[in-house]
């Protein structure tokens, strides 16, 4: 096991004593990933704001819904999509989505900036 700060560090809080002593059943190795390149602890550290975003906003996706049926972009996906002409794009539950589940949202109104900044304007 190789050493590192956290294994040997003689002032932990209980907290950490408790996690620490919980790891030493294990055969581990503590390792540093440079931000850019840990895009898992990234998406995982933003998971609690997805959630507040569609937990919380059930309007917002109602006024997605809505855009959908203002934006010709989007018209055009779904239509493409009811025809059986895209493997890119499928509609469940009245949204639009593309892969790896990501929601299309419509270029309508104000939607996509309003939705940027809950996003990143909030605490």
């Amino acid at each position: 096991m190789e050493t590192t700060y956290f294994q040997n560090h003689r002032k932990l809080s209980q907290k950490q004593a408790r996690w620490k002593e919980f790891l030493a059943e294990f055969d581990y190795t503590l390792e540093y990933k440079l931000g850019k390149t840990n895009v898992v602890a990234d998406a995982l550290s933003r998971k609690t704001e997805l959630a507040a975003l569609s937990l919380a906003k059930g309007e917002i996706k109602g006024h997605i819904k809505e855009g959908l049926e203002h934006d010709p972009m989007a018209r055009e996906l779904v239509n493409l999509y009811s025809y059986g002409n895209t493997k890119q794009f499928w509609v469940e539950d009245d949204l639009l989505y593309t892969k790896g589940w990501r929601l299309f949202v419509p270029k309508w109104d104000n939607l996509r900036r309003d939705l940027i900044r809950e996003c990143y304007d909030t605490r």
